[in-house]
């Protein structure tokens, strides 16, 4: 008998392992940057990225289990997350400021590393910006510009 249960517990990791490498594989795709509204189901909304930094690569995450998210990995160390779902906690960096430009709300937050994180939502998409230190007044004349 304690064979038996032994064999069905070794079963049954084997298919959870199986499970998670396949979903692995699927959870981070690269896709074009001309694609992410239709990917996100937004194609009418402006994606908010700015042309001052090149684009290295865009990739579209999606694991069955939470919303869908982009990633966008730019020049100069900028990063853009956009996600679908409100329920975004940035638990790992120091809170700093609320600022609001053109009527959003932005919150600054600190990381370990000392780089910048903004947190906005703009329409039905939340913005996650990552960038150095050095960098921060170029993205606020950015969104100065381009926010509603």
């Amino acid at each position: 008998m304690k064979k038996i249960w032994i064999s069905i517990c070794l079963f049954l990791i084997i298919i959870g392992a199986i499970f998670f490498i396949v979903l692995g594989n699927n959870s981070k795709k690269e896709i074009n940057i001309n694609d992410i509204g239709e990917k996100l189901d937004t194609s009418n909304q402006d994606i908010l990225i700015p042309p001052k930094y090149d684009v290295k690569s865009v990739y579209l995450h999606n694991d069955d289990f939470v919303s869908t998210w982009v990633e966008i990995i730019m020049s100069n160390r900028v990063e853009i997350n956009i996600y679908t779902s409100d329920d975004l906690k940035n638990e790992s960096s120091k809170y700093i400021n609320k600022e609001k430009i053109n009527n959003t709300n932005i919150k600054e937050y600190k990381t370990d590393s000392g780089k910048r994180e903004y947190i906005f939502k703009q329409d039905k998409l939340i913005y996650l910006y990552k960038f150095s230190p050095s960098e921060k007044e170029n993205i606020n004349q950015y969104l100065k510009t381009n926010l509603d």
